[in-house]
Formats: C-alpha cells, structure tokens, sequence
C-alpha cells in the first residue's frame, strides 16, 4: 500500500499539522500519493491514534490570538463571549500552557472579625507550638487584678 517513504512523509506531516489542523488539511498535503481519498484519511487517522495525537478542534490559532488578547485582562470568563462552547478550564489550562497570565492579582475582602483575628495572628512573636502556645496571646493586664478560686471561678 504505501512505501516506508510514504510512510514516513505522512508520519512527518501528521505529527507538525494534525492536531491544530486537523485531517482535511493532512489529506490536501498529502493528495499526490496514489491512492483512494478514503484509505489516506483512514491512514492519518490510524497514525495519529498510534502516536496519541489528538486534534484539536477548538484551539486555532484564531482561538489563541482571542486567548493572548483578553485573557490577561479578564480571564477566562473575558474569553468565553468570544469562543462559544469552550469551557472556562479548557481556556484556562490553555492559557497556562501558553504562558500566559492574568494581570493584577485578586484581593479578598476580610470581615472586621477575621481581619482582628489575622492581625493577632500575624502579631504573635515568637511564634510557638504545644503547650506553651497560649504563651503567645496577648492578654490584658486586668486579667491578672482577679481573684480566682479554686475551680478557676472569679471572686
């Protein structure tokens, strides 16, 4: 059926252009070897399954132009009006893989008592483990003008 030339040439080719271009386009480069239309695109096929190459039918370089343009500004969900039926991790992961990052980075707003509870976290020096860890809290002087009784009761 085909030569270990062909052979080869058809490998070449679907390794540089299946997966971002597909079969058709495999096929019109390839359209001057002698044989059925039906037995070449089944040929690709065959080869770029045993070679684990997938295509790749939403990433065109279109796709990727639309991806290096708003996701740095928005993210995924900038991208999404843009790309119809891609999903916003499909976006993401492509994006990591390009390289690509969001400017900026996201601020969360804390609520007073969180913010209270992180300062006194962040102000305990040093910071200790075990059973000496209460140590380290702050504790107001009137804490120690009390009597307690025995079973630790103010007086």
């Amino acid at each position: 059926m085909h030569t270990s030339k062909q052979h080869e040439r058809i490998l070449k080719i679907v390794k540089q252009h299946y997966s971002e271009r597909g079969t058709e386009f495999c096929f019109n480069l390839l359209a001057d070897i002698p044989v059925s239309e039906s037995r070449l695109r089944a040929k690709i096929r065959h080869i770029a399954a045993d070679y684990n190459i997938h295509q790749n039918t939403w990433c065109t370089a279109s796709a990727i132009e639309i991806i290096r343009k708003y996701y740095p500004k928005g993210g995924a969900k900038a991208c999404m009006p843009h790309l119809p039926g891609v999903s916003a991790n499909k976006i993401s992961s492509r994006a990591y893989r390009l390289g690509i990052k969001t400017l900026g980075t996201r601020t969360r707003t804390l609520k007073p008592a969180s913010q209270r509870a992180r300062e006194l976290r962040v102000a305990r020096e040093p910071k200790r483990k075990g059973p000496d860890a209460f140590l380290s809290l702050p504790v107001p002087p009137s804490v120690f003008e009390r009597r307690l009784d025995w079973n630790w009761n103010i007086i």
